[in-house]
């Protein structure tokens, strides 16, 4: 997560706990098979000036979300209904209704507005009839989160390999 998201991460007030668990990095590398360097992004180049977060902070989605709920949960009343899928939507003047399938069959609930954040197969959006917008790659890509000293094998802290048949 770059500088923009980090500094939104620390407004939320998540950012302390989510270093504990993360990588701060200061740049990458890119590689290719032969192990000759391409390219490399620093970040050192970037001043007080320029943000107040100039690095990346790197960690996997799961861990972010944790951090993110365990935070969320302290905040009186919130609730989080997992296994809820939304199937409608209905606002009026006063909120809206949201129905969900839920483990115990179909139930309502009502909010004065409803947030559609579910990923690109949002029960939200479909229900509003918006389309999802962008491309999905015919190929699969795997990214993998690796503790390990890689500088003491030549390369950075954070680094791509990338081959020409078989990306990176």
């Amino acid at each position: 997560y770059h500088s923009p998201v980090v500094e939104r991460l620390d407004a939320l007030g998540v950012l302390e706990d989510l270093k504990t668990v993360g990588v701060l990095k200061q740049g990458y590398r890119y590689w290719d098979i032969e192990h000759r360097l391409l390219g490399e992004i620093d970040f050192s180049c970037l001043r007080p000036e320029d943000t107040a977060y100039p690095f990346n902070l790197h960690l996997g989605q799961p861990t972010l979300t944790a951090t993110i709920l365990k935070h969320f949960l302290r905040v009186p009343g919130a609730e989080v209904r997992w296994n809820h899928r939304v199937v409608a939507l209905a606002q009026d003047e006063g909120g809206v209704t949201v129905t969900v399938e839920t483990p115990a069959g179909a139930r309502q609930l009502r909010a004065p507005w409803v947030v559609g954040a579910d990923g690109a197969h949002s029960g939200v959006r479909r229900a509003l009839g918006l389309k999802a917008e962008g491309v999905t790659w015919p190929e699969w890509f795997v990214a993998t989160n690796v503790r390990f000293d890689f500088s003491a094998h030549g390369y950075g802290q954070s680094n791509a390999v990338f081959d020409p048949d078989h990306w990176a």
